[in-house]
Formats: C-alpha cells, structure tokens, sequence
C-alpha cells in the first residue's frame, strides 16, 4: 500500500511539476503579504488555489505537448511518454486540479479566479500552441508567470490596478524573458528537432576564438 502511494505521489509530482508549481504559489503569498492581508482563509484560499491551478495547467501542457515530449531527450521520461499514466488519465487530472483550484479562488472574490482562468488560458491556450510557430511565444508564456502575485494581492481585497502590484508584475515579466531565452538557446536543437520553434537559430552558440 506504502509502496503504491510513493509510486502515485511520485507520478503526480511530474505530471504537476510539483517543485515549480510550490514556486508559483509562493508568488502569490508574497502578493497576499504585500498587500499586508490577514485572513488565514484568504491565504489559504490564494495559497492552494493557486497552487491547484498551477499544477493543472502543468498536468494538460503535458497532455498537449505528449507527442513532442517523446521526442527529446530531457521530457522523454514526463509521465505519460513513459507511460507511467495514460493521456486520458492526465488529462482527467489536469481537469480536476483546475476547477478545484479555481473553486477555492472564488471565494476570495471574482477578480482572483479571473485572473487564475485568464492564467490557464495564457499558458494553456495561447502558449502552448504557439511553442510550435514562433519563438515569441515566450511572450505570453512570460505573462502567466507575472499574474500569481496578482491574484495574492486581489485575495486580499486591494485593487488591481495599484501602483505595487503593477510594478511587481512588471518585474515578474521581465524576469522571466532571459530565463525562457536561455533555456531555448541551450536546448535550442533538440527543440527544433521535436518541432518546437527556437530563437537558437537567430544566435551563433559556438565558440568564438581570438
């Protein structure tokens, strides 16, 4: 029995990207605690909505990308080209991640829910369809990381379209470009070769000698 739930924690772990979905929900506690809240309901409510939400859009990229990851090296052992979960299963996984995430966001209010579905529609709509077309797609894949501390911040009853939030959202955003760029640069062949268009093409990363 012991030996079944490590198994399934361990499946769920990568079909969620447990360690990156924890990050993304700390963003949004820092947005709640910058906003200075006080409800523990409203944290908590912020903190596993987020974090659900999180996990759910991660669980249907792979349920969208399980053809391209198969390809390469560094995704061939995601859950569902291993084989460890069928595509239908994850899929049903990613499903309920999402709407229970989204129900707990709304209870701390319409805003913070909008932003989480708005969030799963960037990533999950526009995103990753547009992996395949151009390497720009990092654009609004860039947005999706800046909106978590948005939706701490509105959980916590202030406005959106405050001065702080704005200008940390800004910061999140800009964050993140040279972070996908590099991972594209780095990864930019193997990319190519799944089919996923890659800014490597525009840059020369050989060696250059003097």
């Amino acid at each position: 029995m012991i030996n079944k739930v490590k198994k399934y924690w361990s499946i769920y772990k990568k079909l969620a990207k447990h360690r990156l979905s924890v990050l993304v929900t700390f963003s949004a506690a820092v947005g709640y605690f910058i906003a200075q809240g006080r409800s523990i309901l409203e944290l908590g409510g912020a903190v596993l909505g987020v974090y659900l939400l999180s996990a759910g859009a991660s669980a249907l990229n792979q349920y969208q990308e399980r053809k391209y990851d198969a390809q390469m090296e560094r995704t061939n052992k995601r859950p569902i080209p291993a084989k460890e979960i069928s595509a239908n299963s994850a899929l049903t996984v990613a499903l309920v991640l999402i709407l229970a995430g989204s129900m707990l966001l709304y209870f701390n209010g319409i805003i913070p829910v909008v932003l989480g579905l708005l969030n799963i529609i960037l990533y999950n709509v526009i995103y990753t369809p547009l992996k395949t077309r151009t390497p720009f797609s990092i654009l609004p894949g860039a947005v999706v990381g800046a909106i978590p501390p948005m939706i701490g911040w509105t959980s916590a009853g202030l406005s959106l379209f405050h001065p702080t939030i704005i200008y940390i959202a800004v910061f999140m955003f800009l964050w993140q470009l040279p972070h996908f760029w590099l991972l594209l640069i780095k990864f930019g062949g193997e990319y190519e070769k799944a089919g996923f268009s890659s800014i490597s093409r525009y840059f020369n990363t050989k060696p250059v000698s003097f």
